[in-house]
């Protein structure tokens, strides 16, 4: 039966085995991304940050030169690296020349969202853009935290909003009127440590103006186009799904961005209908299968991972029963059921196949894996986590996942993965 009128038409069928090491190949997996952090993000996607050290792992995993003082140094460069709220409204790290794109994309739905809230408040927005105008005065050439903006307002400028206010999670006006300076490029935070694994910003006026020079797109259309030409590229081939769940676009909208591009549609074998550029077909075809590639350790919420929409795709058939944590509370799912992880995986043929964490005591990567590796791959694992150990020994000294992490949290995490190992 030909197709109905108007369907697309599948480019290539490809197994799931060969799209795994296309995806570990566009993610820079094989250490060979780029040759600074700036380029290595362009080229694979925005890290999360979580306050942990995270997201120098993923830098470090895909540019094994990368430093901790120069990726440190770039974000307080304003032609360097940014930390800015972007997909879903999460913190990552965004190079200057996708920087207003990635702003908008995050202020979008909270600004929609806000409006609505300082109204249930009784706060109009003047008032909010007023106070933004007197942190700028106040800011001047320098940069202050958040507890130094308060001091440096005059009196009665920041309105506490009470119990209306917690209802709707506003305990003031002045983080509204920061989050609305930042959506509009006038001012932008940095880590008041100077390093990513920090949650306490300090803020400041950008030099060259808005964004750092960076332009946004012109409307929504055009900044959804922008997203999906980013995604494709870095996750593709990739399902509608899984474009609008890492981006939080409405899933129109992303059919609409994805037809405007010319994508051509992938049957991934035990995946479903998935969208890459057509430029990019013969690159597939020629990927090197997962099974072939080397063992890899990825830390937490690792663009490989998380732009996918379910975790299934990247398990054995075997694994599918596996537990894998799903949220801080240490609630637990299993593996062929999840959307999201909260872990760091160790990633065999494409898949995940185990966990690792960080021995605050012995001051190394301790790694555990659903199946014992034959003995080659067994040794590339051990020196990869090797090495992973002594670059937070030697540049990070805290291997903290996030914020509020502690010696005490990764015991009892080496606890589960023993635990998870023996079972």
């Amino acid at each position: 039966m030909s197709p109905a009128a108007g369907a697309p038409q599948t480019a290539l069928t490809v197994d799931l085995n060969r799209v795994r090491g296309f995806w570990m190949q566009r993610q820079g997996l094989l250490g060979d991304a780029g040759p600074d952090a700036a380029s290595t993000i362009r080229r694979c996607g925005w890290p999360r940050t979580l306050g942990g050290v995270d997201a120098y792992l993923s830098l470090w995993t895909r540019c094994p030169s990368v430093e901790r003082a120069t990726v440190d140094s770039a974000l307080a460069d304003d032609a360097g690296l940014w930390i800015v709220p972007a997909a879903r409204g999460c913190i990552y790290i965004v190079p200057t020349d996708q920087v207003a794109m990635a702003v908008q994309l995050g202020a979008t739905a909270w600004w929609k969202r806000t409006r609505r809230d300082l109204a249930k408040v009784g706060v109009p927005e003047d008032e909010v853009r007023g106070l933004g105008e007197a942190v700028l005065a106040a800011l001047g050439d320098g940069t202050l935290s958040v507890d130094q903006v308060r001091k440096a307002l005059p009196d009665g400028a920041i309105r506490s909003l009470g119990a209306p206010g917690k209802k709707v999670g506003m305990s003031s006006t002045l983080p509204t009127a920061l989050r609305l300076l930042e959506a509009d490029g006038r001012i932008r935070r940095q880590p008041e440590t100077a390093r990513l694994d920090s949650q306490r910003y300090a803020w400041r006026r950008p030099a060259g103006g808005a964004f750092g020079g960076a332009v946004a797109p012109a409307d929504e259309a055009a900044l959804n186009e922008n997203m999906a030409s980013l995604f494709f590229r870095q996750a593709g081939p990739a399902t509608l799904n899984e474009f609008c769940a890492w981006t939080g676009i409405g899933k129109r909208a992303g059919k609409a961005a994805i037809a405007a591009l010319g994508l051509v549609e992938v049957a991934v074998e035990g995946h479903g209908a998935c969208w890459l550029f057509e430029e990019d077909l013969d690159a597939l075809r020629a990927a090197t299968p997962a099974d072939e590639l080397p063992p890899v350790l990825l830390p937490f919420e690792d663009g490989y991972v998380s732009y996918r929409g379910a975790l299934s795709c990247l398990a054995r058939p075997g694994d599918l029963d596996r537990p894998v944590k799903i949220g801080g509370s240490g609630t637990e799912r299993r593996l062929g059921d999840a959307t999201a992880m909260w872990q760091r995986v160790v990633i065999d043929g494409g898949c995940i196949s185990g966990y690792w964490e960080w021995d605050p005591d012995d001051e190394r990567v301790v790694t555990g894996t659903f199946a014992d590796l034959p003995a080659a791959r067994a040794r590339k694992l051990t020196e990869r986590a090797d090495a992973m150990g002594a670059f937070i020994t030697e540049q990070l000294g805290t291997a903290r996942a996030f914020s509020l992490d502690s010696d005490k949290q990764q015991r009892k995490r080496l606890a589960w993965l023993a635990a998870m190992t023996a079972r």
